[in-house]
């Protein structure tokens, strides 16, 4: 028999014993749904430090899954990232060490600063190498999350939370048409999800699935925080050096007056099922198959982990204007992709209209993007772990250019319910939702 302690709302600790056998459920009628906790990990008087202190158990990869994390920790080389065929010379991102930002040095401190921030500026994206989440605990996490998706379709569907707005739990598959807002075509994406939040707020994970998961999700949740207030302090800086007088106001959203995150961020956990032969017969040699639509993100910022095949593209911006060329991008091992999502761009003075879609893009510009596979790859299983750097709901997101504020709220509303997730739910039951996921201010 083993334990976990989950903290109840009153703040009491309350075992849960799990058997030494995992449970089978024979039936869907079996299956004892709605696994929902206030997960313990993170305990006063830090949030960070016991999470932090539990090991990172590996777990054994299924005898039937592709070796698809192998790779992730032989690849030492961190080049920048070319984009052959983009202009007459091509272009590249660039790479950016975080451990120059916290080196002490304030030349370097300066580089890293101006460097990421260009990069940003330009081209929506930059790769951050010397980041605090460690490659082992990503490949383990790639050789667990394949168990939880191969769950029964009965089993995981009991997983789905639409009283949360699908941001924790199952996110079923082709249940996404984002595309479609963002000006593609309507179709669904070929992927499902794991929605997972902060450790010390509302989560949802199965039972049947493996034991590890939610500790070693709390433990890749931690370390990409942590990252991201790095970052988002480093962005604040490079506010400052534009004239945008950030003033600490960037990182002041994700964290309260203690330094204590607060941020409402979410960690996706995503898998893109290999094409079946059949269906893969059928499509045109060269011709990629899109698995995830064209969309902009909606966060402030996201941080993506080297995916385990490849597919991203971006569709760049020059002289304020989109190339109309997809181009392809992949995160190197020991990397991480950071992009600028939606609330950024109107941070550094641009707007959005009443369906939540940037109509003006700020200084730093949100990036379409999409995911597409083509015959190397689609009888492969995609997984990526982007995690999406949000404020807390209850802070005003502030446009340094106009003053214009408007709640973090109030601003997610606009977008989901402009895509039509809310089913016309309104502001107040939007806010009521999201109420139990949200970390308290203090």
């Amino acid at each position: 028999m083993s334990s976990i302690y989950v903290r109840t709302h009153q703040g009491m600790a309350m075992p849960i014993t799990f058997p030494a056998g995992k449970p089978k459920a024979k039936h869907a009628s079996d299956v004892k749904p709605n696994h929902t906790e206030r997960n313990p990990f993170l305990s006063p008087p830090s949030r960070s430090a016991s999470a932090e202190r539990l090991p990172e158990t590996p777990e054994k990869a299924p005898a039937t899954a592709h070796h698809f994390a192998g790779h992730l920790l032989n690849r030492k080389s961190l080049q920048p990232i070319h984009f052959q065929g983009w202009g007459k010379t091509g272009q590249q991102l660039p790479v950016v060490d975080l451990e120059d930002f916290t080196s002490g040095n304030p030349a370097k401190r300066a580089a890293f600063v101006q460097k990421m921030g260009d990069s940003l500026s330009r081209f929506g994206f930059v790769s951050i190498s010397g980041h605090n989440v460690p490659s082992a605990l990503v490949k383990n996490y790639y050789h667990t999350v394949p168990k939880v998706f191969s769950l029964p379709m009965p089993v995981k569907t009991q997983y789905v939370r639409p009283d949360l707005g699908r941001s924790r739990g199952y996110y079923e598959l082709g249940q996404e048409t984002k595309a479609a807002y963002d000006g593609g075509p309507r179709m669904a994406d070929k992927k499902e999800n794991w929605h997972s939040g902060a450790p010390d707020t509302l989560n949802v994970f199965p039972a049947e699935g493996p034991r590890s998961f939610p500790r070693q999700n709390a433990l890749l949740f931690n370390k990409m925080e942590k990252t991201a207030l790095l970052l988002a302090e480093a962005l604040g800086e490079y506010l400052d050096s534009m004239g945008l007088n950030d003033r600490g106001y960037l990182k002041s959203t994700l964290v309260d007056h203690r330094q204590r995150p607060i941020g409402n961020h979410l960690m996706r956990s995503i898998h893109y099922p290999a094409v079946p032969e059949t269906e893969r017969i059928s499509y045109q040699p060269g011709q990629p198959v899109i698995r995830a639509g064209q969309h902009f993100d909606m966060n402030l910022f996201t941080l993506l982990p080297e995916a385990t095949e490849a597919g991203l593209q971006i569709m760049p911006r020059e002289n304020g204007q989109e190339t109309g060329q997809w181009l392809p991008i992949h995160s190197q091992a020991d990397t991480l992709i950071m992009n600028v999502g939606d609330m950024l761009s109107f941070v550094t003075g641009g707007s959005i209209n009443e369906q939540g879609r940037i109509v003006k893009q700020g200084a730093i510009p949100s990036i379409r993007h999409q995911v597409v596979g083509d015959e190397s790859t689609l009888d492969k299983p995609r997984y990526s772990i982007p995690f999406f750097v949000t404020p807390h709901y209850d802070k005003p997101l502030r446009n340094l250019k106009t003053g214009e504020e408007i709640p973090t709220v109030e601003f997610s509303y606009r977008r989901l319910n402009g895509h039509g997730s809310l089913s016309n739910a309104s502001l107040g039951d939007f806010r009521r939702n999201v109420a139990p996921m949200l970390r308290p201010l203090g």
